[in-house]
């Protein structure tokens, strides 16, 4: 069986919102600036053959503040 896990390049773990599916598929809830870098996924078998590849993410954009009608 080969099986694939993702981490980040800069060893900080990966935080809750950050989902690996142990099948190659990484999701990134709500990604925020510090979910940026680079992603490293690393597949592996059961004779401990290695393959990795890497991913950047680049996340850009404006932070949104929202205040209800009834507080203005």
């Amino acid at each position: 069986m080969y099986t694939l896990a993702w981490t980040r390049q800069d060893g900080r773990p990966l935080p809750p919102s950050i989902v690996d599916d142990g099948m190659g598929t990484l999701t990134i809830r709500s990604a925020q600036p510090d979910d940026a870098g680079t992603y490293v996924c690393t597949g592996s078998d059961y004779d401990y053959h290695n393959d990795t590849d890497i991913a950047i993410l680049i996340v850009t954009g404006q932070l949104l503040t929202l205040q209800s009608a009834s507080a203005t």
